[in-house]
């Protein structure tokens, strides 16, 4: 997950970095998150080494 405009450069990058997000970007940041969890879970059940081999794409 990165910070990138649609289109360019933005005009002013702390205003377009502090802005509210989407609901396409608030979805996608949603799934993110429960992802996140399920893989820090997974790596406290299984350990590291196992989680790494499963989770990194």
């Amino acid at each position: 997950m990165g910070i990138l405009p649609q289109q360019g450069k933005p005009q002013g990058v702390k205003k377009f970095v502090l802005k509210s997000f989407t609901r396409k970007e608030e979805k996608i940041i949603k799934r993110v998150v429960e992802e996140t969890v399920e893989a820090v879970e997974f790596s406290l059940r299984e350990g590291l080494e196992r989680a790494m081999q499963d989770y990194n794409k």
